[in-house]
């Protein structure tokens, strides 16, 4: 993954697509990965 992004959400709850929304809108490049991307289930 070489990708530059402006913005790294981690979470997936209602908080954080939101603000990755807002973000978004505003011309940021955001990376929102799917949960357990990074770690495994507990």
């Amino acid at each position: 993954m070489d990708e530059e992004y402006d913005v790294i959400v981690l979470g997936t709850g209602l908080t954080e697509c939101i603000l990755s929304g807002i973000m978004s809108v505003n011309g940021k490049k955001v990376l929102l990965p799917p949960p357990h991307s990074c770690h495994p289930p507990h």
